[in-house]
């Protein structure tokens, strides 16, 4: 499911967005969307905040309030990653919108065909961000966490921790399955082969390698089989829990 959030101060502006969105969606019988509408930059900026960020923004520039470049930055500073297209009467902003990593920026009145192209690749890289990435239920809702910014995962009693490339951790709720079904997406990873290839340490293990550690043998229950050691100083493979016996 891709989460669409339309904002523009003109009503005429956001029944037209909405049609070419629906027009497109009917086109891509196998695209999942849910589109929101706003009317200002702080009403999106407030849902965008309860809701951990949008898949893509179709932002207008000149707004009252607060414009559309000027929103882009409220939603990067929330951590809010989503693709932002701009549609705008104005070429003023261009070089503006690069200050928010804007994915591109569509003059008005919008050409469908121009949108549909810039709809496609917008959508195929969310696509391809989706499978690289992780849905994590926190007390504040769904985060999603690129495979690229988690360091490693371990687990807390009965909550998994996400600790992140920028020295974040993320806290999930208590899990509802095994911790190794919540990380199962990582597993999954094709970068998890390179920890054949690196060695790692904890309490009363020598430096070893995974090739010749016979896991089965440690006195350790193995809580979790994934770490991305290139982004670590050390590089390891994070084992949880307490000793057998």
């Amino acid at each position: 499911m891709i989460k669409i959030s339309i904002c523009d101060d003109d009503i005429c502006q956001q029944k037209r967005i909405c049609s070419l969105l629906q027009q497109y969606e009917e086109a891509h019988p196998g695209l999942a969307a849910r589109v929101s509408v706003f009317s200002s930059g702080p009403e999106l900026l407030n849902q965008a905040e309860e809701e951990n960020g949008f898949d893509l923004y179709i932002l207008d520039v000149i707004m009252p309030k607060m414009n559309g470049i000027e929103l882009g930055l409220k939603l990067r500073s929330i951590n809010s990653d989503g693709v932002i297209i701009y549609l705008t009467t104005s070429r003023d902003y261009a070089v503006e919108s690069y200050l928010v990593q804007a994915f591109y920026y569509l003059l008005k009145p919008v050409d469908k065909t121009a949108f549909y192209t810039v709809l496609d690749k917008a959508v195929s890289m969310l696509e391809k961000q989706s499978m690289a990435s992780i849905e994590v239920r926190t007390a504040n809702g769904i985060r999603r966490l690129s495979f690229d910014e988690i360091m490693y995962v371990e687990l807390a009693k009965r909550f998994a921790k996400y600790h992140l490339t920028d020295e974040k951790v993320i806290n999930s709720i208590t899990l509802r399955n095994s911790f190794h079904t919540e990380v199962a997406p990582l597993l999954k990873d094709e970068r998890q082969g390179l920890l054949q290839k690196r060695k790692f340490h904890d309490k009363g293990i020598n430096k070893c390698s995974l090739n010749t550690l016979p896991l089965q043998k440690m006195n350790f229950q193995v809580k979790i089989l994934y770490s991305w050691p290139e982004k670590s100083a050390t590089g390891f493979l994070l084992v949880a829990g307490r000793p057998k016996g």
